[in-house]
């Protein structure tokens, strides 16, 4: 057993002792503070002291939990007189309970039931019939990148291969003279700030970041090696690469609502109508709303 286990156990016999000396309740011994009809128990507090230093520590912290449930429940009991005459917390209960259980079937209808397989041709499909609902907000690019010192074994070898530099050549340049940072995959797009917040503002206040842009610059401690491998602009249609996570969401979010819709239907055909369930609205067209 540990000393805050210990040391614990020792506050709760205390305060047993004390309450057993103090009160004469129906319940004496039983709580370990109370607030009007409102009791902190001593299950309550189970594992509470799991992890303190010392016994000292589990008092501690044990007094000032039970002082802090007593100032919660008085803010409470405060905020209770207080309430506004139309505050109708049980329709706000009601309507949270719902809202939990709605969101709890929902969650079990969508994992038994919903199709999560998206093939290439249909993700293709409807980025050809939206794509210009994703023109872009800023330009994105792919590109190599590498900031090294400038003191590094080989750099010259690097600064001379560097418009035609290969993904093996800069690896290879790196394995041996520890770059500081690297960026040699080139089949992702970022945005064109990514680049711009690893390197130094003054150092691309002279470069235009375009497709097949390639260039080096060097402060007092660095050399930072830039190749632009493809490039989009701002308000132009992105590659579907670049937003293919998107779409996959879109088409699953839009399978999601027919499933439902489709389950609220099937409800309300199979019990509309009935004892249970009825609409006192009549509809001008003399049929159920369906």
């Amino acid at each position: 057993m540990t000393r805050s286990r210990i040391a614990l156990l020792f506050l709760i016999g205390q305060l047993m002792l004390v309450q057993s000396c103090s009160k004469s309740s129906a319940h004496e011994g039983e709580y370990i503070a109370i607030v009007d009809d409102n009791h902190l128990t001593y299950s309550d507090i189970e594992g509470f002291a799991e992890g303190t230093e010392s016994p000292e520590d589990s008092v501690f912290m044990l007094r000032a939990y039970v002082q802090n449930w007593i100032k919660d429940q008085l803010l409470i009991r405060e905020a209770e007189k207080n309430m506004p005459e139309d505050f109708n917390i049980e329709k706000l209960v009601r309507d949270y309970r719902s809202s939990l259980i709605l969101a709890n079937y929902i969650e079990k209808v969508i994992e038994g039931e919903l199709d999560t397989s998206v093939t290439a041709q249909q993700i293709n499909d409807y980025y050809e019939e939206n794509k210009r609902q994703y023109t872009l907000l800023e330009p994105i690019l792919k590109y190599y990148f590498v900031k090294v010192a400038k003191d590094k074994k080989g750099i010259q070898d690097l600064e001379k291969k560097w418009k035609n530099i290969s993904e093996e050549d800069i690896t290879n340049f790196c394995n041996g003279a520890n770059c500081e940072f690297v960026q040699i995959d080139d089949k992702i797009w970022s945005p064109d700030n990514e680049l711009i917040s690893i390197v130094p503002a003054k150092i691309l206040s002279d470069v235009e970041l375009k497709k097949n842009a390639s260039f080096i610059k060097s402060d007092d401690d660095f050399k930072y090696f830039v190749k632009v491998q493809d490039y989009v602009g701002k308000g132009d249609v992105p590659p579907l690469q670049f937003i293919e996570s998107k779409i996959v969401s879109v088409i699953l979010n839009n399978r999601k609502q027919e499933l439902l819709k489709r389950k609220k239907q099937v409800l309300f055909d199979k019990y509309y109508n009935t004892s249970t369930v009825n609409s006192f609205v009549e509809d001008p067209t003399g049929a159920n709303n369906k």
